[in-house]
């Protein structure tokens, strides 16, 4: 379990902190404990009704089906999106500057 976690940079447990999902306060709470954009966040999980709730936060969801294999194609488009939108971001930045 030790290593399942390492591969995340922070952690959040409805437990200790008395929130659960699919509410929207525990999404809320993990955003500030780490400083997270909503527009920057992908929430997997296998229940919809907690993917449900994720969207009413501003997190964009995944309904894990069981698939790795998908899942990981999912992940490749979206990181690819997501790196294209930053290089496009700053690229925009530096056209600005004198």
């Amino acid at each position: 379990i030790k290593e399942l976690f390492g591969v995340f940079d922070g952690l959040v447990f409805s437990g200790p902190i008395g929130i659960v999902k699919p509410t929207k306060s525990i999404f809320d709470h993990l955003i500030n404990k780490y400083e997270l954009q909503r527009e920057e966040c992908l929430f997997i999980d296998d229940t919809e009704r907690n993917i449900e709730g994720a969207k009413l936060a501003g997190i964009s969801g995944y309904l894990f089906d069981g698939n790795a294999e998908k899942l990981r194609k999912y992940m490749k488009e979206v990181y690819y999106y997501y790196l294209y939108y930053i290089t496009l971001k700053q690229v925009q930045y530096l056209l600005q500057q004198k």
